[in-house]
């Protein structure tokens, strides 16, 4: 299968190539010349064989390369259940090495990069939280590979940041910026344009691998459940995660609704509601930072899909040139659309303990205040995205009250749950990356990068 950019320029690439380079030369990103259709109940036993059944039909050449293999080496070391409680059913994603559903993808990165022939790449990433310590660990120290990720230096949580700023790894760069997740974004984006097609890709879900990477959870959510037609419930920043579950609906997947749950940062919400997209709006700091975002990369290969080439250059032309434009909502009948409060995430947390003991993290809670706000309907699955422990003090304060420092938080939590593995003994690692910098100076950090790893 061939790949194309979003806005209609340069030739169709194969899946390598589109990997490689993350995003198109004309700025756009890559998109299937087309989606599979496949059968809605594969044979299927365990989320290595879903996940094959999937890949392979986008990536036919690397079943000879042997994809099987990884993807049963990959997903041996962790679980993808589906949880069902009193108080809601939950697809868990977070069991990875970095306790984020991020690393469902990424950990396979390395898998193709080695199928489709290997070479020297460096990856420059953006990250509101996750996506970076789980970047940074599925490249840690991996051959011909070097990573570079930036965070914005107050959009994170505390732990997210002690994750990415203990990395381990000799290939491996952490930078703090004084700005937002946005800035971090455009910064990557603007460096990928400069070297485009010299060995600089990106993690972030504007490579299409990890978008296809992320689709085979929603049918294995089906596998576990009997097979039968879902609504999924999902925490969105950057749109990635839930463009998989489009993606996944129309490749045959029966599922009854998409509903796109943001926070205070209420930019999709309104999009799918209204077809306007308007970033004109400070952005608002919020207990779940991986959607803090204003600029979601991924809505643009729903516009593609939705109104083609033309239609997308245009709208993101508006989009960088006036700060908004307007689609016909119409187009997005396959998506719902909810928000919850600080005060919701606080009160879901509190609720979802005391009528199922179960540990919600911040950005799962938003999922699941929207659930509640629908009725609670039995066929909804909540995408559980990352660890509590990620978020201690927030949960903390959420179950008693009382918002403590992270080391006490931490602990608390821990007397109620065994400590995700990604997250024990993290507040005694030496800290190695500290650097800050202002955005601008992202480029000229990312050229010292390239000339030798610090």
């Amino acid at each position: 299968m061939k790949f194309i950019s979003t806005r209609g320029s340069g030739r169709p690439v194969d899946f390598a190539q589109a990997m490689k380079r993350a995003m198109a030369s004309d700025g756009g990103l890559f998109v299937p010349e087309k989606l599979p259709v496949l059968d809605p109940k594969p044979a299927a036993d365990s989320y290595w064989e879903t996940a094959l059944g999937v890949l392979r039909a986008f990536v036919p050449e690397l079943e000879e390369a042997g994809l099987a293999g990884a993807l049963q080496e990959n997903y041996r070391a962790f679980p993808i259940p589906v949880v069902q409680t009193d108080a809601g059913t939950f697809l868990e994603l977070f069991h990875g090495p970095t306790g984020a559903f991020k690393d469902v993808a990424l950990t396979m990165l390395p898998h193709l990069e080695a199928l489709t022939g290997g070479g020297e790449t460096v990856y420059v990433t953006a990250t509101s939280g996750d996506t970076g310590k789980a970047a940074l660990e599925a490249f840690r120290n991996q051959p011909g590979t070097r990573i570079m990720v930036f965070y914005p230096e107050e959009g994170v949580s505390h732990l997210q940041k002690l994750q990415m700023q203990t990395q381990q790894g000799d290939n491996v760069s952490v930078v703090a910026i004084r700005g937002n997740f946005d800035d971090a974004q455009r910064g990557v984006k603007a460096i990928l344009q400069e070297f485009s097609g010299q060995g600089v890709s990106s993690c972030n879900s504007i490579n299409i691998a990890r978008l296809l990477t992320q689709i085979p959870y929603y049918f294995e959510a089906s596998r576990q459940l009997g097979q039968r037609e879902l609504s999924f419930l999902v925490p969105t920043g950057n749109f990635g995660d839930i463009l998989a579950g489009w993606y996944a609906k129309a490749m045959g997947l029966p599922v009854k609704r998409l509903i796109a749950v943001t926070n205070d940062n209420r930019v999709l919400e309104e999009f799918l509601r209204t077809g306007r997209y308007d970033r004109r709006r400070p952005l608002v700091k919020t207990s779940s930072p991986s959607m803090d975002i204003l600029v979601s990369s991924n809505v643009e290969r729903l516009l593609f899909h939705c109104f083609g080439p033309q239609e997308t250059r245009r709208f993101m032309d508006e989009l960088r040139d006036q700060g908004f434009y307007q689609a016909d909502p119409a187009s997005f009948r396959d998506f719902d659309a909810q928000s919850a409060s600080e005060e919701e995430v606080q009160r879901a947390i509190r609720t979802v303990y005391e009528e199922a003991g179960y540990l919600m993290d911040p950005h799962t809670a938003c999922a699941w205040a929207a659930w509640d706000q629908l009725g609670r309907p039995a066929d909804h699955v909540i995408l559980a995205t990352a660890s509590p422990f990620k978020f201690p003090a927030v949960i903390q304060e959420a179950l008693t009250g009382q918002r403590q420092e992270e080391r006490e938080a931490l602990a608390y939590l821990s007397s109620l749950a065994p400590v995700h593995p990604a997250l024990a003994g993290i507040l005694e690692r030496p800290v190695r990356f500290d650097r800050t910098i202002d955005p601008q100076e992202m480029r000229e950090e990312f050229l010292r990068f390239m000339g030798g790893v610090r």
